[in-house]
């Protein structure tokens, strides 16, 4: 398996992958408006710009993404298909090592992550809560 940063051309790639991963694992916990926030939110241009993506390639395969912008975890995906096989887990441990002096890293964790989450490290800040646009998420941090 081979970690690397995403180019521009492979963008779409990415939010294929995520798209169809949240259908199948996440959208279930959400409501129709959750469910259409979170497209508005991974085909707005301007978010895709402002992200750095990381990808987890199986041959030519991408078979997993990390977006952030800076120290925050924004999509965190893994194809289905790989659930469970430390690509997740490699995809982390590559952002983790990429940064200088990390203080702490954040995510709002969906309702299916928070496990994976806490598998991690990761400590949830607050009660999971819901956005105005109906995106469920529990707040969590890590700490190194």
């Amino acid at each position: 398996m081979e970690i690397r940063k995403l180019s521009q051309d492979e963008l779409p790639r990415a939010t294929c992958l995520i798209w169809k991963t949240f259908i199948q694992f996440v959208a279930p916990d959400y409501t129709k408006d959750g469910i259409n926030a979170f497209k508005k939110f991974i085909t707005s241009e301007q978010n895709i710009n402002s992200m750095n993506f990381l990808g987890a390639f199986e041959g030519q395969t991408l078979i997993g993404v990390l977006s952030t912008i800076d120290e925050h975890i924004c999509c965190f995906f893994v194809d289905g298909n790989h659930h469970k096989n430390g690509v997740g887990r490699k995809l982390f441990n590559y952002f983790v090592n990429s940064i200088n002096n990390l203080s702490a890293i954040t995510v709002n964790s969906s309702p299916f992550a928070v496990e994976f989450y806490h598998g991690l490290g990761f400590k949830d800040s607050g009660e999971q809560q819901t956005s105005p646009d109906g995106i469920k998420y529990t707040p969590m941090h890590y700490t190194p």
